[in-house]
């Protein structure tokens, strides 16, 4: 337990562990607190007492993490925020090298730096060992990963019925996005080509599923 305010409530929320008040109450503390960023979501919030941009678990911002908070605000409805932190992963993958986001960035500077990983074990910490500083890896399939489902489960909303083998799908269109498509999306032993788009006031889903080939 930690009075720290840190990532970690967003793992709940994406879950649905959290009622309607007390989800709102976090994302409010999220706001004030400096957690999200201009480049994204730090792993801890910016006014808490042991903000450290410098740490990987304490002020750092990981491109998983935008996933992990896309998909809360998604989870409750909040698509315009949920659109925000798509926004700032997108622009991740063209802040270095083009197609790769980072695994970390400095939580103040939006660099890729030196990480302050810490200790490598309990045992070397308590002996007061310095810290382990290491440049970050640059494709991690986990924040890739959390991109993609962000998009397709949260802002297009396909959401897969195991138990009758059906696709569902309620779209969370921010206000200027009128169209957006998505090709061959394996779901079970389908595959889907999905068009989602704005008309009149009111939001169209074409599908096409067929049988996978493979």
């Amino acid at each position: 337990y930690t009075n720290e305010i840190t990532v970690n409530p967003f793992i709940l929320l994406l879950l649905g562990l959290a009622d309607k008040k007390k989800a709102e109450a976090w994302f409010k503390k999220a706001d004030e607190s400096g957690l999200v960023a201009e480049m994204g979501v730090r792993s801890r919030a910016k006014l808490s007492k042991g903000y450290d941009p410098s740490s990987y678990h304490k002020g750092g911002i990981w491109p998983l993490l935008n996933g992990w908070a896309a998909l809360a605000y998604y989870k409750y409805n909040k698509k315009e925020k949920a659109y925000g932190i798509l926004k700032k992963q997108h622009k991740l993958y063209w802040h270095h090298v083009p197609g790769l986001a980072p695994e970390w960035l400095h939580g103040n500077k939006f660099t890729v730096s030196k990480i302050n990983a810490g200790p490598r074990d309990v045992k070397t910490e308590a002996l007061g060992a310095a810290p382990t500083l290491r440049y970050p890896a640059w494709c991690q399939l986990w924040s890739s990963s959390l991109f993609l489902q962000s998009v397709i489960e949260g802002l297009c909303g396909v959401k897969p019925d195991p138990l009758n083998k059906k696709i569902n799908i309620i779209p969370k269109l921010p206000k200027n996005i009128n169209k957006i498509e998505l090709k061959k999306v394996h779901v079970f032993d389908k595959v889907a080509d999905i068009k989602i788009e704005r008309k009149n006031g009111k939001i169209i889903v074409d599908k096409k599923i067929k049988k996978c080939e493979h």
